[in-house]
């Protein structure tokens, strides 16, 4: 099992019969808790205290360079991790227009019997070599995840364990501190200083009024701050927030359904490219996969996710490996309690209560 540090503690569901937290959905199994009883709770609710219908007077460009001058004050050796997609790579932009020294700079890349499965990886890797040329003195890391770590990590029970779990596309999220506890790199790391890209703005619209709803995920903080959304300064997600809305309500995308029904506007909807464009810089975003989006999805493979690509890479080209994954899934479905499991997402019932924040008409 990880070590207790590598659980982020600002993030955890809340049993509102007793208080008690859990941080893993493998707590919530063992506990038979059910999902209604649960409540998402982030920064011990510190999201609340904020005023989130007054869009900050600062720019977005005020604010990233804001961010990026905070993180550098803050920590003596300053890591981001780096994926080429919209979130990381405004992140990066961001520190080098503000020119704000970064000291590493991080990728890791999965690979399954010698095979790339995912090509946002390869084209990340092209997008490191001309940010290189612009940061001459920063280090560039392009780490290998292989089949035999993957096949060590599940076998050790150590994803199921830990808030990587479900979802096979973050093992290529283990920061540098993470993969050094589990032996697959030797080199001297820093613990301080991990920065992560996300997330996107997630905005429910009820009625023509707009809310933000609060779900960061847990599994890539271990170690780490957030970039976009941190209580450090609260003004950035709360802008981010604010673009998005005025982007949607400008552009009419959701006018005719808007005041009829619910709409939700996130990473994994219809609605992702505009959500980029509402508050991430340009890019090339070319081969960029959707996020995991659930077992249930995932592994029928009928939408390619960042996680079905790996699974029918598996499937073709390791089918050991993919043999592995298969029992270790259907040992931890087998935990669920039948009625807490939801079928389609083969998944927890959607645990908790989210916190929800009204942005305005």
């Amino acid at each position: 099992m990880f070590d207790i540090d590598f659980i982020p503690k600002n993030i955890c569901w809340v049993n509102l019969a007793d208080n008690k937290k859990y941080y893993t959905k493998q707590e919530v199994i063992n506990a038979s808790v059910h999902p209604t009883q649960l409540k998402v709770l982030i920064e011990n609710g510190s999201w609340d205290t904020y005023n989130w219908e007054t869009e900050p007077s600062e720019s977005f460009d005020e604010l990233l360079h804001e961010r990026c001058k905070q993180l550098r004050d803050k920590h003596k050796y300053l890591t981001l991790y780096f994926s080429g997609g919209a979130d990381s790579e405004t992140m990066l932009q961001a520190f080098v227009k503000s020119k704000v020294f970064v000291d590493e700079i991080v990728l890791t890349v999965l690979t399954i019997n010698g095979i790339n499965p995912l090509k946002d990886n390869v084209l990340a890797i092209e997008k490191m070599k001309f940010y290189a040329k612009l940061l001459p003195k920063t280090k560039f890391t392009i780490n290998q995840i292989d089949e035999k770590f993957i096949k060590y990590v599940l076998e050790s029970n150590y994803w199921f364990n830990s808030t990587f779990n479900w979802s096979i596309g973050n093992v290529r999220r283990f920061s540098l501190p993470v993969l050094k506890e589990l032996g697959h790199i030797n080199t001297k790391v820093s613990y301080d200083g991990h920065i992560v890209g996300e997330i996107k703005p997630k905005l429910i619209v009820k009625l023509g009024k707009f809310y933000v709803k609060m779900t960061h995920r847990v599994s890539t903080t271990q170690y780490g701050d957030w970039f976009y959304c941190s209580t450090e300064l609260p003004k950035l997600h709360i802008k981010q927030c604010h673009l998005v809305k005025k982007y949607f309500k400008k552009t009419n995308i959701v006018k005719d359904s808007m005041e009829k029904s619910t709409i939700f506007i996130g990473e994994n909807t219809e609605y992702k490219d505009d959500l980029v464009k509402a508050c991430r810089y340009k890019h090339d975003s070319s081969f960029q996969p959707l996020k995991a989006m659930g077992l249930g999805i995932d592994l029928t493979n009928k939408k390619d996710t960042e996680d079905s690509i790996v699974y029918k890479c598996m499937k073709n080209n390791n089918i050991d490996l993919y043999s592995v994954y298969k029992s270790k899934i259907k040992d931890s479905l087998s935990a669920i309690d039948p009625n807490f499991l939801d079928k389609k997402y083969l998944d927890l019932k959607h645990a908790g209560v989210s916190e929800e924040y009204y942005l305005g008409e």
